[in-house]
């Protein structure tokens, strides 16, 4: 079915989210169309691998109308039973007996489902102000989390700090969930270049993710940190002008499993001229190697200094041990953050 490939299991909540849009129909037409030819009671009646019985458990679900896109979440109906009719046994849980499992009529019409709003930015981070918009339907309501009750919404508003939002919509009695949204305002008052090049797979958004004020989280796959194979990092933050330095710092992470170590060594450096540097701190995690805990560290240094450029230096972990998977290839440094009071 066009990109779609029912016999990849990691795929099987797709057909699901045009409930998410608002589109019920194209859930039901797509759901009752791969039920229809992607199964069969023929040897080959299973279009892929029926790991762990999730093909078949697809299947049943998705025929009583009860397939849960997010475990732990009510499935929402979109009217598209594959069968007459159907019984559940539930496990004894000293619960009284319900009265059974619902499913909808095969002609009955998909359940209402109030889609969440979002929010339209150029950009989550600004430097200056950032406009706000929000779009959905129904009766939309928000509000700046900490500062009182849901509002109306009555059109785009402006932000000038830091905060987190959060938006839903109610139609015809029913609410949506919340949406949530954190924004953040980057320092404009200094530059970075990098000395080394960071993997296209892990860029952070770029140079300015390392000085934009928004750390990044132990979970490294959301795209937080700016990631160096096979080389050490350098980077020199320009300030702009020469001012008082009091304290540098810079955040690292270590996933050993995933080739992510701690730097055997960091340097920071402080220089008026961008010529003349003097190393003001050297630090080391104090981490092992062999720690298989996904942890950060924040490397900072309290000085006494004037200047307008600061150098900090990595010194990359090197190549991954023998007594690793990986072992012989060469390993990641993981950097997010450099900041300068």
């Amino acid at each position: 079915i066009g990109q779609y490939a029912h016999g990849n299991e990691p795929s099987h909540h797709i057909p699901y989210l045009y409930n998410a849009v608002g589109r019920p129909d194209k859930a039901r037409a797509t759901v009752l169309r791969i039920m229809e030819t992607l199964y069969s009671s023929e040897p080959d009646g299973l279009c892929g691998n029926d790991d762990c019985g999730q093909m078949s458990a697809w299947y049943v679900l998705s025929a009583l109308d009860r397939y849960p896109v997010c475990p732990g979440l009510v499935p929402v109906s979109d009217g598209s039973p594959g069968a007459e009719s159907a019984a559940a046994t539930l496990p004894a849980s000293g619960s009284p007996p319900s009265s059974g499992v619902n499913v909808a009529a095969a002609d009955s019409a998909p359940e209402r489902i109030v889609t969440n709003p979002w929010f339209e930015m150029d950009s989550d981070i600004f430097t200056d102000s950032l406009r706000v918009a929000i779009g959905g339907e129904g009766e939309i309501s928000w509000r700046v989390v900490g500062e009182g009750d849901f509002r109306p919404y009555e059109g785009p508003f402006t932000l000038t700090e830091n905060c987190t939002l959060e938006a839903f919509s109610r139609r015809g009695g029913r609410q949506s969930f919340v949406t949530r949204c954190t924004v953040h305002k980057a320092f404009n008052d200094r530059d970075v270049e990098l000395h080394s090049k960071y993997s296209g797979q892990y860029s952070a958004g770029g140079p300015t993710g390392l000085i934009d004020g928004r750390r990044g989280g132990v979970n490294w796959r959301t795209g937080g940190w700016q990631g160096y194979q096979d080389c050490d990092f350098e980077a020199v933050v320009d300030l702009r002008s020469v001012r008082p330095v009091k304290s540098i710092s810079a955040g690292f992470l270590q996933d050993a499993r995933s080739w992510i170590w701690m730097p055997k060594e960091v340097e920071f450096a402080v220089s008026k001229d961008g010529e003349n540097y003097r190393t003001v701190a050297t630090l080391s995690s104090g981490v092992a190697e062999t720690d298989m805990t996904i942890q950060t560290w924040e490397c900072s240094a309290a000085v006494r200094e004037s200047g307008r450029y600061v150098k900090v230096t990595a010194r990359n972990f090197g190549t991954i041990p023998q007594w690793h998977p990986g072992a012989g290839y060469p390993a990641f440094i993981f950097i997010d953050e450099i900041t300068i009071l």
